[in-house]
């Protein structure tokens, strides 16, 4: 057999230890990737037993735990219920009314329309009223105040005034249309005795420092007219008989008549 050429197994030689040198690398990286794979399956697998698993056992461990305590606390649940059951009736009869309430409210809601146009209708007359009147009282001149002064008494003050006026005036023209003489009437002894000045108290819008002179005349008139309104009569303090009574009586007669 012939030699090898020295040259030629030197560059064979280093070919092959160049295909020497890349194979352990490329088993190295694969192991390496095949490793890296393994692990990150590895830990999912484990990261999803956790979110699995682990709440069911911590639940299992509560509930171990907590089993002493469920027993009280759903018993005194249970009582404060039992408590507020009252209170839980109270509020469902007073919504159930409440609905009832706004319910009828809802349905009556015509009827609201009707009373809003009437009060709108009154309103809107009443201002008409009030803006006739005051045109004809421009128009006719009349003075508001004057009217209202004539037609009522402003005051207490103004119809005690008017009434001790009128009785004084009655009294009078009964004075001058009747003849008094000595002896005509007598008086009651008993009665005389017993008549104050407090009975003239009853009168009608008469203060004590504006009191009238009292005459017999005047007490028959302030009879007469108590008794004509049917109020309380005023019975007056002396009692009227002989000439005089008869002559008054005839007369309160012929005016009547």
């Amino acid at each position: 057999m012939a030699a090898p050429d020295p040259g030629t197994d030197t560059g064979q030689t280093g070919a092959g230890g160049g295909m020497d040198w890349q194979t352990p690398l490329s088993a190295g990286l694969g192991f390496a990737y095949s490793s890296v794979l393994l692990l990150a399956s590895g830990l999912y697998r484990l990261l999803a037993w956790v979110v699995v698993r682990v709440p069911g056992y911590l639940y299992r461990a509560l509930s171990v735990v907590a089993t002493p305590l469920t027993y009280p606390l759903y018993y005194a649940y249970r009582l404060l219920l039992f408590l507020l059951s009252p209170l839980w009736a109270i509020g469902r009869v007073v919504a159930g009314a409440c609905a009832w309430v706004v319910g009828m409210a809802i349905k009556l809601k015509y009827l609201y329309i009707y009373f809003t146009v009437a009060a709108l209708i009154g309103i809107a007359a009443a201002c008409m009223v009030h803006g006739t009147s005051t045109v004809l009282f421009l128009l006719l001149r009349i003075d508001r105040s004057t009217a209202a002064s004539t037609s009522f008494p402003s005051t207490k003050a103004n119809y005690g005034a008017s009434s001790r006026k009128q009785l004084q005036e009655s009294a009078a023209a009964a004075a001058t249309t009747t003849t008094t003489t000595a002896g005509e009437y007598d008086y009651d002894a008993a009665s005389d005795a017993s008549s104050t000045p407090d009975d003239f108290d009853t009168l009608p819008e008469l203060h004590q420092g504006d009191r009238p002179v009292m005459t017999d005349a005047l007490c028959e008139l302030a009879f007469r007219r108590a008794k004509s309104t049917r109020l309380s009569p005023l019975r007056p303090s002396r009692r009227f008989r002989g000439l005089l009574a008869q002559t008054i009586h005839e007369e309160s007669s012929e005016s009547e008549s």
